[in-house]
C-alpha cells in the first residue's frame, strides 16, 4: 500500500510538471525498456564500485544536485553523497550486492525506476556480517548533455 501511494505521488508530480505533450517526448515501449535496462546497468555498476570501495566511480551516476535518502541518512548533493558513502565504507564493506528492477516509467526528461536490493554488510571492527534487503525508488533526470543521472534515490529496509 505504501509503495502504491509513493508511486501515485511521483506520477502526480510527473503529470503536473509536464504541461504540454510533444510527440517527440513520447517513447515507445521498446525505448522505455531500453532506458530501464540502462538504469539497471547503472545501478549494478554503482553497487560493483561500492563493493570495490571506489566511491568516486560509484557516485558518477548521480546528478550534481542529487539527493540520497539512505537508511537513517540524507545527503543533498553529489559531494554529500560521496562523503556519506566514504563514512559508511570506513566501517564496513558491501558484498554480494544485487539490484532487481521491478518497474520503470519515463516522461520526457524525467523517469523513475523501483525495485529491491540485497547485500551483505561486513563490519570491519566486529567481524560480524548481516544480510540486508531493501526497497528503492530512483528518480532520473536527463541533463543538458543528454545523459541520464539519478536525481533522487530513496532506500528503506525491509522489515524482518
Amino acid at each position: 500500500m505504501k509503495n502504491s501511494i509513493l508511486i501515485f505521488a511521483i506520477l502526480s508530480i510527473f503529470s503536473s510538471c509536464q504541461t504540454t505533450t510533444s510527440t517527440s517526448s513520447v517513447l515507445s515501449k521498446e525505448e522505455v525498456a531500453a532506458l530501464g535496462n540502462k538504469f539497471q546497468k547503472m545501478h549494478a555498476e554503482r553497487l560493483i564500485q561500492l563493493e570495490k570501495g571506489n566511491v568516486d566511480k560509484a557516485v558518477a551516476c548521480f546528478a550534481d544536485d542529487a539527493y540520497l535518502m539512505d537508511i537513517g541518512a540524507l545527503a543533498k548533493s553529489r559531494d554529500s553523497i560521496r562523503h556519506h558513502l566514504e563514512a559508511v565504507l570506513s566501517s564496513m564493506s558491501l558484498n554480494e550486492t544485487n539490484n532487481v528492477q521491478e518497474g520503470v516509467e519515463i516522461s520526457g526528461n524525467l523517469g523513475y525506476d523501483y525495485g529491491s536490493t540485497t547485500m551483505r554488510l561486513d563490519f570491519e571492527y566486529t567481524g560480524q556480517s548481516i544480510n540486508v534487503q531493501s526497497k528503492y525508488i530512483s528518480i532520473w533526470k536527463k541533463n543538458k548533455s543528454g545523459q541520464w543521472k539519478i536525481s533522487k534515490l530513496i532506500f528503506n529496509q525491509n522489515d524482518d
